[in-house]
């Protein structure tokens, strides 16, 4: 449970954790609009927006349907499957509330079934239904063991994440990499928030062992070159991001975090050269500003990803 703002035990939910999971919300939701409002030039909060989206992928490490532990059960009743494959569908497709419904009733049928809990619980989490979202993963893990337990510390590492508290974010990925060492997802999660609070070596190290997993993720490897690129080893990052953002197959998001990257490295001419393929001129100008700026700041990944202290 969340104490104090630290990791506890996890017991039956009270009243008492959601309250401060909500009043965290409000003050980070204050914090974002006192930072906005120090912009005056709308021009240039829109290209900070557009830098976040580009730079910050952490949140779409975990797609979808990425933890569906509960697939295909031996015996499930063809009813129930076939909620819960409508759920998955609704939750790929970004319909959310539907999803939710759905899984709620497939819950009803199945109570016992611990990873459609979970399941819920991440689809809350991208609702932004955070409280409801703890009560289903917390829920879930008094009572499961083994692959479910681990995708619920997953999910609350996913959980934490959102709610900008890194530091926990972290020690939940870890729980799920001490019951499977392999964990894709609480590897390369595991690596977004060290980095968010400044252990780059670590999430480094992190990325790594992801990539000895699944040799050229995308995901791990995009990461790996931003985390290099916060520690100041700009040769590196290039080195691994550059193959990835000029390829035919490149996404502008794998390109912009190129543009970013040699922006954080001072070199203005090669960030504005590379954002010219998705971006007009009044916006790389004010990324290039935004850039220069994070260029000043300890930890730019913090910034890049809208994370608050």
């Amino acid at each position: 449970m969340i104490r104090n703002g630290r990791l506890g035990h996890h017991t039956r939910a009270t009243a008492s954790p959601y309250h401060k999971l909500r009043v965290s919300l409000q003050v980070e939701q204050r914090i974002a609009l006192l930072r906005a409002s120090r912009f005056t030039c709308r021009a240039f909060v829109v290209a900070l927006t557009a830098a976040i989206a580009a730079a910050c992928t952490p949140l779409e490490l975990f797609e979808p349907g990425a933890a569906n532990v509960a697939a295909n059960q031996p015996g499930e009743p063809n009813a129930t499957a076939d909620l819960v494959a409508r759920a998955r569908g609704a939750r790929a497709n970004g319909e959310l509330e539907t999803a939710v419904r759905l899984y709620r009733a497939a819950m009803t049928a199945a109570r016992e079934d611990q990873a459609l809990r979970v399941e819920l619980g991440e689809t809350l989490t991208d609702a932004g239904d955070y409280e409801q979202a703890y009560e289903a993963i917390n829920q879930s893990l008094q009572q499961s063991t083994g692959a479910v337990r681990e995708a619920g510390y997953v999910a609350l590492g996913r959980l934490f994440f959102k709610l900008r508290r890194p530091t926990e974010s972290a020690a939940f990925f870890e729980k799920a990499l001490v019951e499977n060492p392999r964990n894709l997802r609480a590897l390369i999660g595991r690596g977004v928030a060290l980095d968010l609070t400044g252990k780059f070596d670590q999430a480094q190290t992190a990325y790594l062992a992801a990539l000895e997993l699944s040799p050229g993720d995308t995901r791990a490897q995009n990461n790996l070159a931003l985390s290099y690129a916060f520690a100041g080893n700009f040769a590196r990052a290039v080195e691994i991001m550059h193959p990835m953002a000029t390829a035919p197959t490149a996404t502008p998001r794998l390109r912009q975090n190129l543009a970013l990257i040699y922006g954080l490295m001072g070199n203005s001419e090669l960030a504005a050269s590379i954002s010219r393929r998705d971006l007009d001129e009044a916006t790389i100008q004010s990324n290039l500003r935004f850039y220069e700026l994070l260029r000043r700041m300890p930890n730019p990944a913090e910034a890049v990803a809208g994370i608050g202290t």
